[in-house]
């Protein structure tokens, strides 16, 4: 279905495709409420994720949680979307009980790709977070601006994607367990502020601090990244690492 309405909306500015982790067939009930759209699927075939691998893609979007784990890797920058859609199809009940589940996750679909490719500035903060988290630097550099600035809380800067890939490698070589969480989130146009906590294990030695974030996002990338903690917990496992 997402593939059918992203066809019919935007299909002059997308080439589009789709497949799943178990593919089986194109159920009659999703050609029947994209019908009530207007959108002819009944020509299309469920395809195999593995179909597609080794292709280059702009935008991946998972739309449930087991294909979000059980997608390969696909080569070059990219930006994935995670949307957590119910299966339609595992409902069991009445012919009308289970068209009404498919208008439910079409419209939730629609809803959603409304703004695609846009993303709001905190939906481009929490994809950006989600990457620091999986440790995914190629995520993380598709979702930065070619001038993309890094400053750390002691005001080192860092600036382009090329030094980022290198600095967000060798810090998750050196703290192969960081993580990042926030509490609170305000956006107010291209501006975020998050609030939370950073964490990890360096040298066999676990550590975790307050932390603050400010990001400025253009045209749904991240174009600057500033962070504020308390980092005497890293510099004193640090410098018994230089002793």
């Amino acid at each position: 279905m997402a593939e059918g309405l992203l066809r019919h909306d935007a299909g002059d500015r997308f080439e589009v495709f789709s497949a799943g982790t178990k593919p089986s067939h194109v159920r009659p009930e999703a050609i029947a409420v994209m019908r009530e759209l207007g959108v002819d699927i009944s020509g299309h075939r469920s395809k195999s994720v593995n179909e597609f691998s080794g292709q280059h893609f702009d935008y991946v979007l998972t739309v449930c949680d087991n294909a979000k784990e059980s997608c390969p890797v696909f080569p070059g920058k990219m930006v994935t979307i995670h949307y957590n859609f119910e299966d339609p199809a595992a409902l069991q009940g009445s012919e009308e009980e289970r068209l009404a589940a498919f208008r439910r996750v079409r419209d939730a679909i629609l809803k959603h790709l409304e703004n695609f490719p846009s993303m709001n500035s905190d939906d481009t903060f929490t994809q950006f977070a989600a990457a620091i988290n999986h440790h995914d630097v190629i995520a993380l550099t598709a979702l930065m601006t070619p001038g993309h600035l890094f400053v750390d809380s002691l005001g080192n800067r860092v600036q382009g994607v090329t030094a980022m890939e290198a600095g967000w490698r060798g810090y998750f070589a050196m703290c192969p367990d960081y993580w990042i969480r926030t509490d609170h989130v305000i956006a107010e146009e291209e501006v975020v502020l998050a609030v939370g906590e950073a964490g990890g294990t360096i040298d066999g030695v676990s550590w975790r601090t307050p932390t603050a974030w400010k990001a400025v996002i253009r045209d749904g990338l991240m174009a600057e990244f500033r962070v504020f903690a308390d980092n005497k917990p890293v510099y004193e496992i640090l410098t018994r690492r230089g002793a």
